[in-house]
């Protein structure tokens, strides 16, 4: 049986990084960039009532 190689398009690979440009890098160095606080294990949710939740982060260094 004879192996078969697949050639990746140049167009699609390219429309790929520019669909999500941040596939490569880790959660964290993004919430960094951006200036974001990571909520994971990090918040605290108050019911305000008809609907509506405050989620506040509990260390907002972090």
């Amino acid at each position: 049986m004879a192996k078969r190689t697949l050639k990746a398009d140049a167009s699609q690979s390219a429309r790929k990084a520019n669909a999500f440009p941040y596939l490569g890098t880790p959660l964290n160095e993004r919430l960094k960039h951006s200036n974001n606080v990571d909520l994971t294990n990090n918040h605290k949710i108050t019911d305000k009532g008809a609907g509506y939740w405050e989620i506040r982060p509990l260390d907002a260094s972090l």
